[in-house]
């Protein structure tokens, strides 16, 4: 499943250790003070990897 995160750049290192975690593949990112990352996420880790960004307060959005 695809996802799109939008953080601030200073979270970029929990936001990746998530993505890691999930075994997400990036499709695309654009890192500024404001970033958004794209990423493909396998189904089967995909609840995991929501959860934790739903902990962590970060806006992402279900692209598929």
């Amino acid at each position: 499943l695809v996802i799109t995160i939008e953080f601030e750049y200073p979270r970029q290192i929990e936001v990746m250790q998530i993505l890691r975690q999930a075994k997400a593949v990036i499709k695309s990112q654009d890192m500024q003070l404001f970033c958004t990352i794209t990423a493909e996420i396998p189904l089967s880790l995909y609840e995991e990897a929501v959860h934790k960004l739903k902990d962590k307060e970060l806006n992402f959005l279900r692209s598929n």
